[in-house]
């Protein structure tokens, strides 16, 4: 079966977190912590809902893997102020994604995207990506 995280403690320090290939049933909104930086959510079966509409408050959040997930589409969260502004680093391979907005690639500091393994049909870039630097499709 799949583990729960709610009752999680709170470690207020805690920067770095992985959470990759457990398996797990939810994602609760208390796990935003004030200093994380990368958060890694790949291989848990995540779908589009399994994301609380709380990650886009992640202020200091700049490194997100949601790889090898059932994602078909991108949870609105990722696209949410402040989280968007300050995402320098996303992974998106081995979901079902077949589709993404045009603000994907109009995120400010991002410079490092991976969208392979997906089921994207093309791609609309809205804007002028201004700080992407690599692409993985």
């Amino acid at each position: 079966g799949r583990a729960s995280l709610r009752g999680l403690p709170a470690f207020p320090r805690l920067a770095p977190f992985s959470l990759r290939h457990r398996i797990w049933a939810d994602v609760p909104a208390t796990i935003w912590l004030p200093r994380l930086h990368t958060l890694v959510l790949a291989g848990n079966g995540l779908t589009d809902q399994d994301l609380p509409d709380s990650l886009g408050r992640a202020r200091g959040l700049r490194r997100l893997s949601l790889a090898c997930n059932r994602l078909q589409s991108l949870p609105p969260a990722v696209l949410a102020e402040p989280l968007r502004a300050g995402l320098e680093w996303l992974q998106l391979q081995y979901n079902a994604l077949e589709t993404l907005p045009p603000e994907t690639f109009d995120m400010p500091n991002l410079t490092a995207l991976d969208l392979s393994h997906n089921c994207l049909a093309g791609l609309a870039v809205g804007g002028e990506p201004q700080a992407l630097a690599a692409v993985e499709v």
